[in-house]
Formats: C-alpha cells, structure tokens, sequence
C-alpha cells in the first residue's frame, strides 16, 4: 500500500498486518460434565472422577490439558489418572486418604484457561463431621434453629379458620357491592 502526503509530495510504503480475530464465545470455556460439587467416602477403593469438556470442541479438550491441583497443590501422575473422551480425571483413593475432611477445590489447567470446583471428603462414619477450614466450632453457630433429623417449619403458621372466615368476609363485600350497582 502507497500513501502519499499532498503537502510535502513525499511518498510512503507502509505495511499492515491484519490479523484474524476469532469471535467463537465457545473458545477456551470449559465446564465439568460429571463430579462437580460431588462427594468422596473415606476408605473407599474407587477414586474420585471427574469429568470436563471444552464447549465447542469436545473432542479437542485433552490437546488442550496440563495438569490439576487440588488446593492449590499439583497432582502428579502417581496421584491421578486422566484420559481422553473430553478429560476424565480420576483422582486416586491413596491421594484422596491424606486430605482432611471437609470441602477441597479441584482445578483443571488448560493451555488456555481453567475450571474449577469443589468436591467433599466424607468420613466413612456419617455421624462424624468434617473438620472446619476456620476456627468456629462445630456444630450449632447460633444461625440455626433445625434439629438433626427434623425438617424445618416454612411457611406462615396462619389458623385455618381466620383464612375462611377472611374468605368469607371477602365473598359478602363483593356481592354486596355488585347486587348494589345493579338494583340502581
């Protein structure tokens, strides 16, 4: 491309580079498929699995992968196994028996992006709870009025009989106003 200045007659090559800008929403967006928010039982023989694929690109999402974390901490491959078929993760159970009770995030890296989410480890005694990431104690904070093993009350706690009798009440005003506006 030329370009010439009128004022001065002087003329000018100058190269542009265009590049092609992709517009595809669905690049670099992954989503788990299997094992978001989902729970691991102590003492268990089967690892935790877990399931991604990249929106528009399923067949893509393994070319893409490089490695998960569980807390920050990077999995090796003694501690997890991924394969193709979008990415299936399974962290193993000798992995899975160190971390604490409670709540961990697991993330996925990808070369261009990452998904993240939360999975439980349960003890193998249901009565036992997990242990806090903070320092409240256990148990009841205050916030709470359920018991263990009873559902709480929602909804008003209003007499049926003051609903009938409004009911009622209602139904007398109304034909009372239009029995009026019709005998005029």
């Amino acid at each position: 491309m030329t370009v010439t200045d009128d004022y001065t007659g002087v003329s000018t090559k100058v190269k542009i580079i265009v590049k092609e800008k992709k517009d595809d929403p669905e690049e670099g967006k992954y989503v788990f498929t299997v094992g978001a928010g989902g729970t691991w039982k102590k003492g268990s023989t089967e690892g935790f699995v877990s399931e991604v694929e990249r929106e528009g690109d399923k067949a893509g999402t393994f070319k893409h992968y490089k490695g998960a974390k569980v807390d920050g901490n990077e999995l090796g491959s003694d501690d997890c196994i991924a394969e193709n078929g979008s990415i299936k993760l399974t962290i193993k159970p000798e992995y899975l028996e160190k971390l604490a009770l409670g709540e961990h995030t697991l993330e996925l890296v990808f070369d261009d992006g990452t998904v993240s989410t939360t999975f439980t480890v349960v003890d193998k005694d249901p009565d036992k709870e997990p242990e806090k990431k903070d320092d409240k104690p256990a148990g009841n904070s205050g916030n709470s009025a359920s018991v263990k093993g009873s559902s709480p009350k929602t909804g008003d706690a209003m007499p049926l009989a003051v609903i009938i009798v409004g009911l009622i009440l209602s139904m007398g005003y109304v034909v009372g106003y239009y029995s009026k506006k019709y005998s005029r």
